[in-house]
């Protein structure tokens, strides 16, 4: 199990930059089974790393760590308190982290063990609670004038849901004061790029085939204008960016394939969110955008486009798709569903 306590107020300082950089290399954020799970990263060196950085950069005053055998502790002139042990298996352990900030900022997370969660967040006049058991997961949001509570079977529900509310009280805190929020298909950037992607239109592909073949050229200046321009349109459009990482994939020229993926890396949380859409087909998968359709999010017009019909009702979507689930056939050349008669 993982275990880790820390109690901080520090003046004059950027407290959740510092403590990003503590626990970026110690723990990620995964969503397994429709759950939120914190999750082991690290390794002794960089635990050990970790913790004298924590007393370089953070007012640290007691703390001790232990894992795998190695262990310590550390005592100095801070305030704060801090103690973190690994158990050998089991990425998936317990973790508890409690931060105050200046200007009214304070974040609290545990997580007892796989599967369970409770992130208390508080920002001015604002805070939220996050409680995520086996069974149920439930955000609480007090503004000061009312209280709303918001309840779904699991995390990746609750952001199909709720996905503005979980972005603002989960995932923006999550990555302010850890690390990188998780991506699942309810994630608003997976969201966006499974409503968004296409094959480019013609004089797009022409233009950025002839980028490509300018990645070959034979002066450094001209490369660079070309690499600068491939990387604009895929931030710009999802459809580029879909048509840049199939040309990467399929790329045999060494020296241009190495120049394409690291333009589709330049954007890595953008990859990962396609990836993740390709992966599992979500931009043609009728039942998941029903049911964004159905949680109020903008699905109609992409389910116009790929099965050629129009409902003014998320339940008219679902009756259409479960009466012709078993005829439907994908046309990948018009990108378009078809039933088979």
């Amino acid at each position: 199990m993982l275990h880790a306590l820390i109690v901080a107020a520090v003046l004059g300082q950027d407290l959740p930059q510092q403590s990003r950089k503590f626990f970026e290399k110690l723990v990620d954020f995964a969503v397994a089974e429709g759950r939120l799970e914190i999750r082991r990263t690290c390794d002794d060196t960089e635990l050990r790393a970790a913790f004298d950085h924590l007393w370089e950069k953070i007012s640290v005053g007691r703390g001790s760590y232990s894992h795998r055998g190695s262990s310590g502790s550390m005592g100095g002139s801070g305030d704060a308190t801090c103690s973190i042990a690994f158990e050998p298996d089991g990425k998936a352990g317990h973790l508890s982290a409690a931060f105050v900030a200046t200007g009214g900022e304070a974040i609290d997370l545990r997580q007892p063990g796989p599967g369970t969660l409770r992130l208390f967040y508080e920002t001015g006049a604002v805070f939220s609670l996050l409680r995520q058991t086996k069974e149920r997961c439930t955000l609480v949001i007090d503004n000061g004038h009312e209280v709303r509570s918001l309840g779904a079977a699991s995390f990746q529900e609750l952001m199909l849901q709720h996905p503005d509310e979980v972005a603002t009280y989960v995932l923006t805190p999550l990555e302010r004061w850890f690390a990188e929020a998780p991506l699942a298909a309810a994630s608003r950037d997976v969201v966006e790029m499974a409503l968004a992607l296409r094959p480019v239109a013609e004089a797009d592909a022409k233009a950025l085939a002839a980028l490509v073949e300018q990645l070959e050229g034979e002066t450094l200046d001209a490369r660079e204008e070309a690499a600068k321009a491939l990387r604009e349109r895929a931030t710009r459009s999802a459809p580029a960016f879909h048509w840049l990482a199939q040309r990467a994939d399929a790329a045999t020229d060494g020296e241009v394939k190495s120049r394409l993926v690291e333009l589709v890396k330049a954007a890595p949380r953008r990859e990962a969110a396609y990836r993740l859409v390709v992966a599992q087909n979500l931009h043609r998968d009728l039942a998941y955008l029903a049911k964004i359709l159905a949680a109020g999010r903008p699905a109609k017009a992409r389910l116009e486009e790929i099965t050629g019909k129009s409902f003014e009702k998320p339940e008219e979507w679902a009756a259409w798709l479960k009466e012709n689930a078993a005829r439907l056939e994908w046309d990948e050349k018009a990108f378009r569903w078809r039933v088979r008669e």
